[in-house]
Order: C-alpha cells, then structure tokens, then sequence
C-alpha cells in the first residue's frame, strides 16, 4: 500500500512536470480524457444558462479570440478545466471565447477524427503560426498531449463546477437536488 501511494506520488510529480512543459505555448493541444468524453457544459446545462455564460465570455474577450486576437467571425466558447491527478477532480477554471481555427486546434483529436488529415494540417499550420514554431516542434507538442491524454485516461474524474454553480447556475441533472 506504501509502494503504490509512492508510486502514485511519482506519477502525479512526473505529470506535473510534463503539464508545465506542456504549457509553453500560447495555443495548446488539450485532449480531453476518454473518461470526460460527452460531458461538457453546454450539454448539461439548460440553453438559457449555456447563453449566458458563453455570451459573458464573448464579451468579457470584447469579441475576439483569446488565443489569436481575430475578430469578425463566430465564436464560440471554450472550457478551461484543471486535471489535478493527485485528487482526481477536474475543475473547471473559467470559459473563453475562442475562433472557431484555435477552438479545432485545442481538440486536435476530435478534429483530426471528424476532418481527417485536411483538418490535422489546418491545425498544425495556425498552431505553428500562432505559436511561432516549427512543424518538429509541433509534433512533440501532439505527443506530449497524447501521452497526458492516456494518462489522464485512467481516471475516473469528479467534476467541480463551483465557478458557476456558486452563482447560481445549476446543471439540469442537479436541478432537483438543490434546495
């Protein structure tokens, strides 16, 4: 029992040190955990509330991408989310609004899924742009992501909405519950 929280300690440490590196670049390839997949906000949330927050979040950007500054084009707005390996609770840290080219680029994999390599060379060439950075460097980026991905995907997560649930905005599953 010693040897595995030892172990376990190790691998969030090494996670660690991966989720730092990881983190260099202003676009960044987030993988979401199979274990996340089909839960998001806007699914578990009623449209009016979804609105809201994704609106506050266009605004709050004035109406610009966050990552690559464009303007003039649909939105659309991105989760940000906290994998602490440690506790194996994923929080959500805060809602951006992001152009639809950054927002493929972030989810590479369901991009490259859904668009094939048509959609992984778009990518590749806006997170080079963006990023300033060359094709190699892009590779390993997508390794290391994939790498945290099957990681990542070893954990079941608990979810922590209390960014919005503190104010007020109650997933439809939870509705019921909240008195």
């Amino acid at each position: 029992s010693e040897m595995c929280i030892r172990d376990r300690n190790m691998v969030c440490q090494d996670i660690d040190k991966e989720e730092r590196r990881h983190k260099m670049y202003k676009l960044q390839i987030e993988m979401i955990p199979r274990t996340s997949w089909y839960s998001n906000l806007r699914s578990e949330l009623s449209k009016e509330d979804w609105d809201i927050l994704r609106k506050e979040a266009y605004r709050n950007a004035n109406w610009h991408c966050e990552i690559c500054g464009c303007s003039g084009v649909q939105l659309h707005a991105h989760e940000i989310w906290d994998f602490n390996m440690a506790t194996e609770v994923q929080t959500l840290i805060k809602i951006v609004a992001l152009c639809p080219i950054c927002h493929a680029t972030i989810h590479y994999g369901r991009t490259c899924k859904i668009e094939g390599m048509a959609g992984a060379e778009k990518v590749m060439k806006h997170f080079c742009k963006v990023n300033n950075c060359s094709l190699e460097e892009f590779n390993e980026h997508v390794e290391e992501a994939k790498d945290l991905w099957m990681i990542r995907s070893e954990v079941n997560w608990k979810l922590d909405i209390s960014k919005i649930t503190d104010r007020g905005i109650i997933p439809l599953k939870m509705k019921g519950d909240i008195k």
